[in-house]
């Protein structure tokens, strides 16, 4: 008999903290369920932690293949998950021990394709859940999602498998950066319900070298066909004009990270400035600045209203000096890590 929920597992180099996050799935008070585990072709010893857990618990499948990126690995798992919902754990996260089952049950009560929580961040060894109400999954808008940030995350979310396949959503595999975004956008727009769990059950990692401090060259590029690809996807399943505009507004929010790959890429600042004066000339970002500024900014920080505001008057070397802000505060925090390390 199938497993209820399958938990895509992606595993990369992932020796420091794998152990941890497996046992947090295995202290779940739910128990019907499977963990799809595809080695990412680790260079560790991520691939024998995962078999030393097989051995010990049949509901862990491991795969390993060679390295192909997060998001044609989760593809992988999703492939060959048997379950009849689909959770989503990164390899150095961790579940609260209630996450499985308030998720599920969410989904059962309220007959939802998709299920939202809400999530910790934390440092070192354990996050901190905090006294969680259990109180009721309510119905949740698009919008609310995107607004308190619960978007960009599958880690937050369990999807029925069969809508999912439905839906015919994908991981990017060009995409090396907010792969879930698009995924969780297609997956909440396509979804015939989509409800919230106001606990805090899913405990996130922050990495100093996460994925927001890397150079990723192209990201204008590569986010502008996924949001174009996201776009077409909501017109084909016949979306209001408000969540048109929605995927309009949160690509030009990407903008502080575009300026910041800017300044992070080689070449002199007469090449950077340049590249942004490309950018501002997307007619999206030229079109939501000046026809749609209020929505733009709503909830955004001075310094975020300040550089929106550059990009209405099109000025490239406004953009392009928070993009280098970022940069040097960036090389000041990690000149100050290593001076604490000496």
């Amino acid at each position: 008999m199938n497993p209820k929920i399958s938990i895509i597992l992606p595993v990369y180099n992932a020796e420091k903290y794998i152990r941890q996050t497996l046992d947090s799935v295995l202290s779940q008070t739910f128990h019907d369920f499977e963990v799809v585990a595809v080695n990412d072709g680790s260079t560790d010893s991520s691939l024998g932690i995962l078999m030393s857990y097989r051995e010990s618990d049949e509901r862990i499948k491991v795969i390993d293949k060679p390295n192909t990126g997060v998001s044609d690995t989760r593809n992988v798992a999703i492939k060959e998950a048997e379950g009849e919902y689909l959770a989503f754990l990164d390899s150095d996260d961790i579940y609260a021990p209630e996450y499985l089952e308030r998720m599920y049950l969410a989904a059962l009560e309220k007959c939802a394709d998709v299920v939202v929580c809400d999530y910790v961040t934390f440092r070192g060894n354990a996050p901190v859940f905090g006294d969680n109400e259990r109180g009721e999954a309510t119905d949740v808008s698009i919008r609310e999602l995107l607004d308190t940030g619960l978007m960009t995350s599958m880690c937050v979310k369990l999807v029925r498998k069969s809508f999912f396949e439905n839906a015919d959503v994908r991981f990017d595999t060009a995409l090396s950066f907010g792969e879930d975004l698009f995924v969780a956008w297609k997956a909440c727009l396509a979804s015939g319900k989509t409800v919230k769990i106001a606990d805090k059950l899913y405990g996130y990692r922050m990495s100093t070298g996460g994925a927001t401090a890397k150079y990723h060259p192209n990201l204008y590029e590569k986010y502008k066909s996924a949001f174009e690809d996201l776009k077409q996807y909501a017109i084909g399943i016949g979306v209001s004009e408000s969540d048109l505009l929605d995927i309009d507004i949160h690509f030009v929010k990407r903008l502080p990270t575009f300026s910041f790959m800017c300044a992070r890429s080689k070449g002199g600042v007469i090449s950077k400035i340049k590249r942004i004066k490309h950018i501002l000339g997307d007619s999206t970002i030229r079109d939501v600045c000046e026809k749609h500024f209020d929505e733009l900014v709503r909830g955004e920080g001075k310094k975020q209203i300040a550089l929106y505001k550059s990009a209405k008057r099109r000025s490239a070397r406004g953009v392009y000096m928070f993009g280098a802000k970022m940069e040097l505060r960036l090389k000041l925090s990690r000149l100050k890590r290593r001076l604490r390390g000496r």
